[in-house]
């Protein structure tokens, strides 16, 4: 377990000394919607759980002078509005409106690359390791989720102007990874596996 922890630290460590020097920047920001399936076990039985969320991201791909190969990363800021629990053949709907507190937070980075399709758009495509932060709070209780794993990021800009672009696209990761910690006592899981798809609509500024 603590290999592929510091696997991963290595990982974004590379990336962020990759992205310096780096001349062309893409930023964009827009809407954002997740979709996130949990599989686990607890207490010996199989548990699928889904997530739904919606909120908003801020991306940016940066680019040496005439190369289609460098960096990107993207954030979402996502409100976590419930899903639904399978165990053992009976599911239940569940919800985060009666919370005091929840927020979904992810971060992607990595490689990225970029191919032009016409003279007003292209497509993009990153991959790199994924960290995704869920956390409650209701009463005097406090959760915080911390999972790890690596995703795929693949979209298209289409070009208003030289400087002005709209961007579509869908983020889909796979965390291998989870800490959770409640109320101050923390713990890794160790059979997990979550698989999040998110698609977004934004628009852009080419620096």
């Amino acid at each position: 377990m603590k290999k592929k922890v510091m696997l991963f630290a290595l990982l974004l460590l590379t990336v962020s000394a990759f992205s310096t020097g780096n001349k062309e920047e893409w930023v964009s920001v827009g809407g954002e919607i997740s979709r996130a399936t949990e599989n686990s076990t607890i207490y010996g039985t199989d548990v699928k759980t889904t997530l739904n969320s919606f909120g908003s991201f801020f991306k940016s791909y940066d680019f040496a002078p005439n190369e289609n190969t460098g960096i990107f990363s993207h954030n979402s800021f996502l409100l976590p509005t419930g899903g639904e629990i399978e165990s053992m053949g009976t599911s239940l709907d569940y919800s985060y409106s009666d919370t005091d507190f929840k927020s979904l937070l992810g971060m992607m980075l990595g490689p990225a690359y970029k191919k032009n399709i016409s003279n007003t758009s292209n497509v993009y495509l990153g991959l790199g390791p994924s960290v995704q932060m869920l956390t409650t709070t209701e009463n005097s209780d406090c959760m915080m989720s911390l999972m790890f794993g690596l995703g795929v990021d693949v979209g298209v800009n289409i070009c208003a102007t030289d400087k002005f672009f709209m961007n579509l696209g869908v983020l889909v990761d796979h965390s291998f990874l989870c800490y959770t910690n409640l109320n101050g006592t923390g713990d890794w899981d160790a059979d997990y596996s979550l698989t999040s798809i998110r698609p977004y609509v934004g628009a852009g500024l080419v620096l």
